[in-house]
């Protein structure tokens, strides 16, 4: 364990948090051929037609990939960890 490594963990425990956890989840969209897909590490892929929300989970959508085909209405996404 390095010295950073300790000091991140005693950091953590006098502000009552967790000190295994990972830093943000990154998002990924690309557009191949008619479909757009959607990468990420982890948690739960939400989707919204209105960039300020509601958001709901992605039926079907796990970690790391998802793919979908645009309906043509403009679609945004998020992830909750």
């Amino acid at each position: 364990m390095t010295s950073y490594e300790a000091v991140s963990i005693y950091g953590a425990g006098q502000n009552n948090e967790s000190f295994d956890v990972y830093g943000p989840v990154k998002a990924y969209v690309n557009h191949v051929g008619t479909n757009v897909d959607v990468s990420w590490q982890a948690g739960t892929l939400l989707q919204s037609t209105n960039v300020a929300g509601p958001y709901k989970a992605v039926t079907g959508a796990t970690p790391p990939f998802y793919r979908t085909t645009p309906t043509g209405s403009s679609m945004f996404f998020r992830i909750q960890p």
